[in-house]
């Protein structure tokens, strides 16, 4: 059978220089997959890690782009394989980077959240479109793994590049800024195919708040594995529409029977009322 990553063009990974434990974590992970990853190695940069990190990934992706590739699967070190991990279905999101058009990204692994403070993210995950039964319309925080297509490699390359030229260098984190420079065109596989290893040591000094709590709580992250069970949202979709309607249901009805029990009582009081009013008069 053939791999399933053949319909990615290219498949990246930035790896910092020095970062023994985390190659060989992504050495790991290609054994396993046979994803054919090779590494861009990144060296830190004077101005801090939100700046080197930016970089590498708009250097990854201008790689990629002089090299006439229509896709580009990167990848960060520090993944891991989610519970959820399914070779069928890194197929099926490699043919969609290789035959769909109007697409920009393409995310394998990713929070559900627009922004560190989106707490309606999963919420608005949940009720997604789905363009195929494994990917939905959505783009969320987090660029550990995800894949451009050419034109979003080209967006990346010169929004990017203006970003790192301002004075003291990048300010945003890549995943946010990624999420700012396209028009559309956002998609994630459902469920995450990766996680992060949120085990692993850190080398971003100006990390997220969701980065800076996962590390936190440093292994507990990965035994929940909350971004996988978030990301299976749109599967449970149909069944929590079931059960609103359900509710709405028996809502509707509790409705118009309570309307009728205090219609009928009140015509009830008024009929007293008059009984009482005659006996009076007589």
């Amino acid at each position: 059978m053939a791999n399933p990553y053949d319909g990615f063009d290219a498949v990246i990974c930035i790896s910092l220089e020095g970062a023994s434990e985390r190659e060989q974590n992504m050495q790991q992970i290609a054994a396993v997959t046979g994803a054919p990853i090779e590494f861009y190695r990144a060296r830190r940069h004077a101005l801090g890690g939100r700046h080197g990190c930016f970089h590498s990934h708009v250097q990854v992706a201008r790689l990629a782009y002089e090299r006439g590739c229509e896709n580009v699967l990167i990848f960060e070190d520090d993944v891991r394989l989610s519970p959820g991990y399914d070779p069928e279905i890194i197929r099926h999101a490699a043919d969609f980077a290789r035959t769909k058009t109007g697409w920009n990204m393409l995310q394998l692994g990713y929070s559900t959240m627009r922004h560190n403070t989106d707490f309606l993210g999963p919420v608005h995950f949940m009720f997604a479109e789905k363009e195929t039964p494994h990917i939905v319309r959505h783009g969320s925080m987090l660029c550990h793994a995800y894949c451009l297509s050419r034109p979003a490699m080209r967006a990346m390359i010169l929004a990017g590049g203006v970003h790192l030229a301002q004075p003291g260098g990048a300010t945003a984190q890549v995943d946010a800024f990624i999420l700012q420079i396209f028009k559309g065109g956002y998609f994630a596989v459902t469920p995450l195919q990766f996680d992060q290893k949120w085990c692993s040591a850190s080398y971003n000094d100006s990390a997220t708040f969701v980065e800076r709590f996962f590390r936190a709580n440093q292994c507990d992250a990965e035994t929940w594995d909350l971004f996988y069970h978030l990301s299976m949202l749109p599967g449970v979709r149909r069944w929590v529409e079931g059960a609103l309607l359900l509710l709405s249901i028996v809502t509707a009805v509790l409705i118009v029977i309570l309307v009728h029990y205090y219609s009928a009582r009140s015509s009830k009081s008024s009929k007293s009322a008059r009984s009482v009013t005659i006996r009076s008069i007589r």
